[in-house]
């Protein structure tokens, strides 16, 4: 070598090879991690700024042997899986998915994997949904007489870019209107609408329901409260009377005291004797109940039906056994 740089210090240095005052070998045994820095000041500018170039080479044995792998993801839905809010089948292996949303909007489904050495993968994939989910609404939600009219709801879409079908098609105005009237309904009828919306070259099917009854009204006369089962039959409830607002209901006890009233009895939870302590004996009724004028109500009061014509308020009174 041309000597070592504490040797020629002081002065410039020829071209050649030099060595560090300190052997290399001081730095066996110490981590070599991380990075190296040199620094040198170069003063000449006609060698236009090249001082030198440097090296290191390290012993082979000091080299990990090489190892390559090649990752595998299983085919079933423990290697691979989806996670989202409406996901109604995965196909078995989870590789497809069937969605069926349930609201309008953004939904986010995520696709996860994990290999056999363990490495985890995941992406997600946004879902637009559009179209519409109906609802069903009626001017009256009983039949007594007059039309009534019920009325698919599309919410923000438009009417005119939707098709509708309604089912059963008996005592309809119309089947294929958004808005169709019953007349002549002689039993309690469920109908069902199917929307059809089409947009973006894809075609949406929805379908709602709703209950019309008939103003049959069941008037028990006979009660035994099942007070030894949770959720038995612990109250004495008219049948019926859902459809009208305003049903006033009193009842009496065998000396004309008041031991029940209620002044929406249609919409209540019935009369619980339990709660009211009554004893088991003959108890009378008094149920005043509100109807259009022209509508008919027919009742069935243990096994006497009778028709009425409405004209405002009718009463209708009777006796309740309560046994125990």
């Amino acid at each position: 070598t041309n000597g070592t740089w504490e040797a020629n210090a002081g002065g410039t240095l020829p071209a050649g090879s030099y060595e560090s005052v300190q052997p290399f070998t001081n730095l066996n045994g110490c981590p070599l991690n991380g990075t190296w820095e040199i620094e040198v000041c170069d003063l000449w500018s006609v060698d236009n700024g090249f001082i030198f170039d440097w090296s290191i080479e390290f012993a082979p044995e000091l080299y990990p042997e090489a190892v390559s792998f090649t990752p595998t993801f299983g085919p079933e839905c423990d290697s691979t899986w989806w996670d989202g809010p409406s996901i109604i089948d995965d196909g078995g292996d989870c590789n497809i998915v069937t969605i069926s949303p349930q609201f309008i909007g953004e939904e986010s489904y995520i696709y996860m994997g994990q290999n056999d050495f363990g490495c985890y993968y995941d992406r997600t994939i946004d879902v637009t949904v559009v179209g519409t989910i109906p609802t069903v609404t009626a001017n009256q939600t009983q039949y007594c007489g007059s039309p009534v009219i019920m009325t698919a709801n599309v919410g923000d879409v438009d009417p005119d870019d939707c098709d509708f079908t309604w089912t059963p098609t008996d005592y309809l105005s119309d089947t294929d209107v958004q808005s169709p009237t019953i007349e002549g309904l002689e039993t309690t009828t469920e109908y069902t609408v199917s929307v059809s919306y089409s947009t973006n070259g894809l075609t949406c099917v929805s379908e709602a329901a709703i209950d019309i009854e008939t103003c049959e009204i069941t008037i028990p006369d006979v009660f035994t409260p099942d007070n030894l089962n949770v959720g038995g039959n612990n109250t004495w409830r008219v049948d019926g009377l859902g459809g009208f607002d305003g049903v006033q209901c009193y009842i009496y006890n065998r000396w004309g005291t008041i031991v029940f009233e209620h002044i929406d009895f249609g919409h209540s939870a019935g009369w619980d004797p339990g709660v009211d302590g009554a004893p088991e004996g003959v108890y009378y009724y008094v149920l005043e109940i509100p109807c259009n004028e022209g509508d008919q109500i027919v009742t069935e009061q243990g096994d006497e039906i009778t028709e009425f014509d409405c004209d405002g308020m009718v009463p209708f009174t009777g006796s309740i056994h309560l046994f125990r």
